[in-house]
């Protein structure tokens, strides 16, 4: 029972001491601790001016570009040009016939010759014969001869083919004679015989 009351009377010194504490803290000035509250001077002074407000500005949105894919171009196709109509052009006369290239002007023999013979192979070889015969020619045949010579033949170009008959001795023989220069000629014979070369000079 004592020691409820002890308790009691400490809880009662406890509360006066708290009531006593509570009335002298609200004697402190009150500026003391409104100083507190606030930030110091050299704060105030440092902090940077707000910004007036400015008229408010209308911010519209800008949709970004798009881009669009590129479409693929049809690549065009090669025109083929039209094939040029034939006009009617002047055509390229048509030659004229080729005419007949003339033949070679024959060799004159008509006239008095000598022809030497030199026999190269047979009979006679080594030996030489000289004899003269008169020719006349018409066109491009010749005949002629002397007493006991009969000469016939033919003439192609510059040569003459001659054939040479003695027929009281039997001897026949094949001249192929060809004219340099209308004067002199030269060629070769042969015979049933023998053969050679010949030399043939227009006698005046």
């Amino acid at each position: 029972m004592f020691t409820r009351l002890i308790m009691i009377a400490g809880l009662v010194v406890v509360a006066g001491i708290l009531a006593i504490g509570a009335l002298v803290s609200g004697d402190d000035d009150p500026t003391d601790s409104l100083q507190t509250a606030l930030p110091p001077e050299s704060a105030i002074d440092e902090a940077p001016p707000s910004e007036p407000m400015g008229e408010p500005q209308l911010v519209t949105a800008t949709a970004a570009p798009t881009r669009e894919s590129p479409r693929a171009t049809p690549t065009p196709r090669p025109t083929q040009a039209p094939e040029p109509t034939a006009r009617p052009g002047r055509q390229s006369p048509t030659p004229a016939a080729s005419q007949p290239t003339p033949a070679a002007a024959h060799a004159d023999f008509t006239g008095l010759w000598r022809i030497l013979d030199t026999i190269t192979a047979g009979t006679g070889r080594g030996e030489s014969f000289a004899f003269d015969v008169v020719l006349e020619q018409n066109g491009a045949l010749v005949t002629g001869g002397t007493d006991g010579i009969q000469i016939t033949g033919r003439v192609d170009g510059q040569t003459a083919t001659l054939t040479y008959r003695q027929p009281d001795l039997g001897y026949t023989a094949t001249f192929t004679l060809t004219l340099v220069d209308g004067t002199w000629g030269g060629g070769t014979f042969r015979s049933s015989v023998n053969a050679g070369t010949s030399t043939l000079h227009r006698l005046p």
